[in-house]
């Protein structure tokens, strides 16, 4: 795979809480699939946990903060799989004085079809969940972004967008094929929705094909973005060789893309001078230091430690 640019992962720090010890939390952060930056902190949300992962920035120590559950589970082992909201993208937005976190289901199934809104971040926190059922609908019905399977993967702000990525991790159905795709919505209709969800949902926007190509023949397909500007998206993307949107498979490497309107550009990860293998599943930059951010990973372990991973990028 040819770029115009290169990436590579410099450091790896495992995620281990540093609060007193939960008989109803595991010891470490088990699943990165989420990340948002918020001032000095970073946000991990998790597809098996409902706990989120709060990273203080330098120090990168790890607190937690209980979600709130849905008939008391709050870890998804295998036997409750089925259960899991599996929250996989998640955005922020400055919601007057404080800030709104969502993070929303991937919508791969009935039961990830919800959305978690936290209210007035670094202030007094409200958590609700919202059944999001008719904004998967309208996913659904754009096959030019949802293909055979919807797999809703990121989501960010860009500018007055909300952009949704959908990962074309998929098997073919219904003479539909498995498509990677952006598409955006207005983050006032958004907003809007979240507080009346008997609106109609926003209709999809600008809906776009993306092709981050492949890695020894596994089809790498899109996790998140970040935005680097009003008009231009830095995303992840994995070469995970995964039958269906449901089950985990082997994961070959990973890529980082640039991605504006009409063009792409992407470079293959690196680590040490050879391709980074990792499921990098959540994407934050560093307004500080130029070219660089960082990446959380989903070992598809729940004994393993997820990784915070520093990243950075070099153009000629």
């Amino acid at each position: 795979m040819k770029a115009a640019f290169s990436a590579e992962i410099t450091a790896r720090h495992p995620l281990l809480y540093s609060d007193p010890p939960r008989a109803d939390r595991p010891p470490h952060v088990r699943a990165g699939s989420a990340l948002v930056r918020i001032d000095d902190e970073l946000l991990v949300f998790q597809d098996d946990c409902l706990w989120l992962a709060v990273v203080a920035l330098p120090a990168l120590t790890v607190t937690s903060l209980a979600l709130p559950t849905d008939g008391g589970i709050r870890v998804f082992d295998h036997a409750h799989k089925a259960q899991k909201p599996d929250l996989e993208g998640a955005f922020a937005i400055a919601h007057g004085a404080s800030w709104r976190v969502v993070a929303l289901g991937s919508g791969s199934t009935p039961t990830r079809r919800r959305w978690l809104v936290i209210d007035d971040w670094h202030g007094a926190r409200t958590m609700r969940w919202i059944d999001a059922s008719p904004f998967y609908d309208v996913l659904v019905s754009r096959t030019d972004f949802s293909g055979a399977e919807l797999n809703l993967e990121g989501a960010v702000v860009r500018g007055d967008r909300l952009v949704l990525l959908q990962r074309g991790n998929g098997s073919p159905h219904a003479g539909l094929e498995p498509i990677d795709a952006t598409a955006e919505m207005k983050v006032a209709d958004v907003l809007a929705w979240i507080d009346d969800p008997t609106l109609p949902p926003p209709p999809l926007l600008n809906v776009r094909a993306r092709h981050p190509g492949m890695l020894d023949g596994v089809q790498l397909s899109l996790t998140d973005a970040a935005a680097l500007d009003a008009e231009t998206l830095l995303a992840l993307a994995a070469a995970e060789a995964s039958p269906d949107t449901f089950a985990d498979g082997q994961v070959v490497g990973a890529a980082l893309g640039i991605l504006s309107a009409e063009n792409e550009a992407w470079a293959v990860l690196t680590e040490n001078g050879a391709r980074f293998v990792g499921k990098p599943e959540g994407i934050a930059l560093d307004a500080a230091v130029p070219r660089t951010g960082w990446v959380v990973l989903d070992a598809d372990d729940p004994n393993r430690p997820a990784e915070l991973c520093r990243f950075v990028w070099h153009t000629p």
